[in-house]
């Protein structure tokens, strides 16, 4: 049975991206996915009263825990819920949360039964042994799928680009991730991660907003009524009376959610070089929160997101929590077994984790990597980043090698591209023989890393 071969219309395969911040699932030769929603899920703590009271449909894998997944019931203010990701570092950490994430996409996005399907779920470059195997489990017992495959992210983001040897700088929401692919090969000892992405941008506004300019962050739900004000001016609002005290996880969130609308709307990065003084007329684009507040954001624009390049020397907010504490348990000296972990992740510049990802690489590969630089993920969609990125690179391009950026012209395209690299790729004839099906699985629970390397 390990030779079993899915062909046809009855591969039925579901195509699977879960990302720092959005989980993209859809069906295999699709376009674009079925359905977008968020990553983080909320908990809900209930008693024994509403326990008994809940729909006997639902699923509470934890005693007295209700999960809320999808954009719609995440916005529903609820005075006892937390909200968290189930993933660090693009790895599972809550598998009762993971669970509830995938449940979601099945019943609600693809209103299908995942016991008739077969299943491609990407997976970040430095996937542990043990979390495939997690994976392999709750896929194989507990949804019962027909048959799986993984295929690490950046991989897929090169078929989507139509390359099978790229060298792929994925920015996201919490991090950077530069890996060199060749030949359909993730180089793992090569990759590189800086926390220098979306959420670095988010840290940085947020904090201009609330400590230097004393904004205060309310959602549009709280808001029952509110007046024009002029630039600048303190708003003048009305709560609406029914929103409830939530909890400090829930209103961080809220809170977040509103400066990333500044920052997809406000964000230019320098083609070139930052320079201050060259900046200094450029126009103004206003932006109104939802309570009003409004102003105009001119040099900022620029400013911050050079950090991305320079994060010492534009940081106005404290480094993150999560950077600097304690080893690196994912680089990769420590998962292949190299050595000890390598420092924590840090906010690195970006043109600094490609110089170190390119410096990893086999000489005699490294013409080929110049030649191929895809640049895809949320946070790449700033414009004028993928000049300053070409810029950057061009400068350590060596003599005799050709760069050529490729960064896709559509939105889409750049947010999803590790889900339409996996749509591709499980539509193909020459794939359906790399299926993991259950009865090999059971046969032999190895079959799955030996399968999908």
């Amino acid at each position: 049975m390990s030779g079993a071969v899915f062909g046809g219309d009855d591969v039925g395969a579901v195509v699977i991206d879960v990302g720092t911040r959005t989980t993209k699932v859809g069906f295999a030769g699709s376009d674009s996915p079925c359905g977008v929603y968020p990553t983080i899920i909320g908990q809900q703590t209930i008693s024994s009263k509403d326990e008994n009271a809940m729909d006997a449909s639902e699923d509470t894998p934890k005693a007295g825990v209700k999960y809320i997944v999808g954009d719609n019931d995440l916005s529903f203010p609820r005075a006892d819920c937390d909200v968290k990701s189930p993933l660090t570092s693009g790895l599972v950490e809550d598998w009762d949360a993971f669970e509830q994430l995938l449940q979601y996409g099945f019943a609600k996005s693809l209103q299908c039964n995942p016991s008739e399907k077969c299943i491609m779920m990407s997976q970040p470059t430095w996937a542990t042994r043990s979390q495939t195997e997690k994976l392999s489990e709750l896929l194989f017992e507990k949804f019962n799928v027909k048959a799986l495959h993984f295929v690490k992210s950046p991989v897929l983001s090169c078929f989507a680009n139509g390359r099978g040897t790229g060298l792929v700088i994925d920015s996201g929401a919490e991090e950077t991730r530069i890996t060199p692919v060749y030949d359909g090969t993730a180089l793992l000892t090569a990759a590189r991660r800086t926390r220098c992405a979306g959420n670095y941008l988010t840290r940085q506004y947020r904090h201009i907003l609330e400590k230097t300019m004393g904004v205060e962050l309310v959602p549009a739900n709280k808001i029952a009524s509110k007046s024009a004000v002029p630039e600048n001016a303190v708003p003048i609002w009305t709560p609406r009376p029914s929103y409830p005290q939530v909890k400090p996880s829930y209103k961080n969130w809220t809170s977040d959610q509103l400066v990333r609308d500044l920052q997809e709307t406000i964000v230019r990065v320098c083609e070139k070089r930052y320079i201050e003084s060259d900046l200094t007329n450029i126009p103004t684009t206003p932006y109104e929160f939802p309570n009003g507040y409004n102003s105009n954001w001119g040099i900022e624009r620029y400013r911050v997101a050079e950090g991305l390049f320079h994060p010492d020397q534009f940081r106005v907010a404290p480094p993150d929590e999560a950077v600097g504490i304690g080893p690196d348990p994912l680089s990769a000296e420590a998962l292949m077994g190299q050595g000890p972990p390598a420092p924590a992740i840090k906010e690195l510049g970006l043109q600094h984790a490609m110089t170190q990802a390119l410096q990893a690489c086999d000489a005699d590969i490294r013409h080929s990597l110049w030649n191929n630089v895809i640049l895809c993920g949320g946070n790449s969609l700033h414009l004028g980043l993928a000049e300053r990125i070409s810029t950057e690179l061009s400068l350590m391009t060596p003599r005799g090698a050709k760069l050529k950026v490729t960064a896709a012209p559509s939105t889409q395209d750049r947010l999803f591209s590790a889900w339409i690299g996996g749509s591709i790729y499980a539509s193909l004839g020459t794939f359906q023989q790399l299926w993991v099906s259950k009865e090999a699985y059971l046969d032999d629970k190895t079959i799955v890393e030996k399968r999908c390397p």
